[in-house]
């Protein structure tokens, strides 16, 4: 017979569980506003600049991925030392500098604004994802909400960037740091990291906080509870129970909130590089690692969501715009008018959701599906759209009769010694002598303008944009859909699938030392990328570069099929073995079916 419960105390379990989770999941959306502002930030270029950003706001979009490279391990060392809270209040600081820059200090400020906001942005991606796995180490799916937090901040850079102004859009996007700020008052900090430094009475009260309580239980269970768990987690490198006597329920945290630490454990600290490098295991997680991150890099996906209205215009238009915005900043000070929602913003907002749309997906698959199933479909499906996406913009196929030359025709001054100078479609910003300035017609094309060889002294400055045809809608419908369906399969698998990988493939020993190194990597390829996508595409077209995003993810699906070895449901030592199993995965199926 079963025992008799009470209804009442299982209702008061239940209840105790959702209030336990209620408080889990607004705690790390809370947190997860710094990793809000940092989608913010990047969507921030194509919201203000629109159609300039691909040629003129390369170095505005790679700028902070630059400043990423030192600042991601000082963030790292800073929340091990201060805390998580304290990490996330120099994140706040550092957007809230970066937003006020961009609204108040002109066009010298927006510079300096994006590395602030490139030194946010390796605090939010570094931290974000340690805050959730610590609140809720058995719950895997709030780790992916760091994932879901960019893709909305990047939606909303390209939705209210067709509507406000570039100061307003930057005053809008300070507001979720400020709310982080504030909410630091209350915010908890991790009960892993107040272990750590010994503040074993504040871990155990924020354990039942979390657990849904209002702390009216016995202290010293919730904290024998808790350091079981601690000692037969990861923390000590072994996944086996260890029988726990009374004598030494403290030692742990004792000894490391005293510094008191064996010869052992600063024997392993020390070989962490020769164990990373030495064994074989190690060395081809690291390899595989930096190949996903390649590929993930290779698809483009992150150059799309910095220039998303820019790659949507030139893949359906002859004719894209010279762009003198990264100099003199006429679009995004706004002394140039532009039309509110332009057929290729608007597609870059269908993107944006269809990158929301996959982030949540990956959420609620990342416990259900295998990370390499999940690599396989990201990778092929990348190629596959991409590939269609090259063919309809390949000028050499003729798929679309106005797409008959390179994507940037620069034209290089003619006639000097005539005084004729030849002035490529869509300029910003030309002179003309004060005197004649009453003669020029208001929007109007000058592709070439004659300039009378007078002496006269007085010239002035004036923005003449002409209104150049809007891109009709139904020319638009293949190229959003095709990018949506890769900015949705990136987000499913090689936006979010990798970070897994890492915590799940590397020893604690060497975990720390090797995500070091692949996020560098991670911050450095997101840097080359954004830096000469436009580069590129004036070099060889948009088709050519959708050609090579292609080929880089059909090799890194090819690489994934082979090598990389499913992990889904299995321990550290089962993954070890697999590891240092023979390099193509398949010849080891057909071994154990043997």
């Amino acid at each position: 017979m079963r025992p008799f419960v009470p209804r009442n105390r299982i209702e008061r379990t239940a209840s105790k569980r959702w209030r336990g989770s209620v408080r889990r999941i607004v705690s790390a959306a809370i947190y997860n506003l710094s990793c809000f502002t940092h989608g913010c930030s990047t969507g921030w270029v194509s919201g203000v600049l629109g159609n300039e950003a691909l040629t003129g706001g390369a170095w505005l979009a790679a700028l902070p991925c630059l400043v990423a490279l030192p600042a991601a391990p000082f963030f790292a060392v800073l929340a091990d030392a201060r805390g998580r809270k304290a990490g996330a209040f120099c994140i706040c600081i550092s957007f809230i500098i970066s937003w006020s820059l961009a609204a108040w200090c002109g066009q010298r400020g927006v510079w300096a604004a994006r590395v602030a906001a490139g030194a946010g942005g390796a605090g939010a991606l570094a931290l974000a994802p340690l805050y959730c796995a610590e609140i809720a180490p058995r719950t895997k799916r709030l780790a992916a909400m760091p994932a879901l937090a960019c893709s909305c901040g990047i939606l909303f850079a390209y939705a209210a960037g067709g509507v406000l102004s570039a100061h307003a859009l930057s005053l809008s996007m300070a507001v979720p740091p400020s709310v982080l700020l504030v909410s630091l008052i209350w915010l908890p900090e991790t009960p892993s990291f107040l272990i750590n430094v010994g503040r074993i009475q504040d871990a155990a009260k924020i354990i039942c906080w979390f657990e849904g309580s209002d702390f009216q239980e016995d202290l010293t269970d919730v904290i024998e509870q808790q350091e079981v768990k601690i000692r037969t987690s990861d923390c000590y490198g072994r996944r086996e129970p260890v029988r726990r006597q009374d004598s030494d329920t403290f030692q742990p945290m004792l000894k490391r909130s005293s510094g008191l630490e064996s010869n052992s454990d600063k024997k392993n600290e020390q070989s962490a590089c020769r164990e990373l490098f030495h064994h074989r295991r190690s060395r081809r997680a690291l390899v595989s690692c930096v190949v996903v991150l390649s590929a993930a890099a290779g698809s483009g996906a992150g150059a799309v969501n910095s220039f998303a209205a820019a790659v949507l215009r030139h893949s359906t238009h002859s004719v894209p715009h010279l762009n003198m915005t990264a100099y003199n900043f006429t679009i995004y000070n706004g002394s140039a008018p532009r039309q509110l929602f332009d057929p290729s913003e608007a597609g870059s907002i269908l993107c944006g959701s269809a990158l929301v749309l996959g982030a949540a997906v990956a959420t609620a698959t990342v416990d259900k599906l295998g990370r390499k199933k999940l690599l396989l479909w990201s990778c092929s499906g990348i190629t596959c759209c991409l590939a269609i996406l090259g063919v309809y913009c390949d000028p050499s196929l003729r798929s679309q009769t106005w797409y008959s030359h390179r994507m940037w025709p620069y034209r290089r001054t003619q006639n000097v010694k005539e005084k004729d100078i030849q002035l490529p479609e869509n300029l910003t910003t030309i002179t003309f002598p004060e005197w004649k300035v009453s003669e020029i017609p208001e929007w109007k094309n000058y592709s070439s303008v004659k300039l009378e060889n007078e002496s006269y002294s007085g010239w002035r400055e004036h923005n003449i944009m002409n209104k150049t045809p809007s891109v009709k809608e139904e020319s638009l419908w293949a190229p959003v859909a095709l990018m949506s369906i890769v900015l949705f399969l990136y987000n499913i698998g090689l936006g979010s699938v990798p970070y897994v990988l890492i915590s799940e493939w590397f020893t604690v020993n060497v975990r720390t030392l090797a995500s070091s190194l692949l996020i560098s990597w991670m911050w450095l390829s997101s840097f080359l990328i954004l830096r000469y996508y436009g580069s590129l595409a004036v070099l060889v077209g948009l088709h050519g570069i959708y050609y090579i995003c292609a080929s880089i993810t059909l090799l890194g699906s090819l690489y994934i099929f082979l090598v990389i070895p499913e992990t889904r449901g299995k321990s550290q030592e089962q993954i070890n073995e697999d590891l240092d199993g023979p390099l193509v995965v398949i010849a080891r199926r057909r071994k154990n079916e043997r």
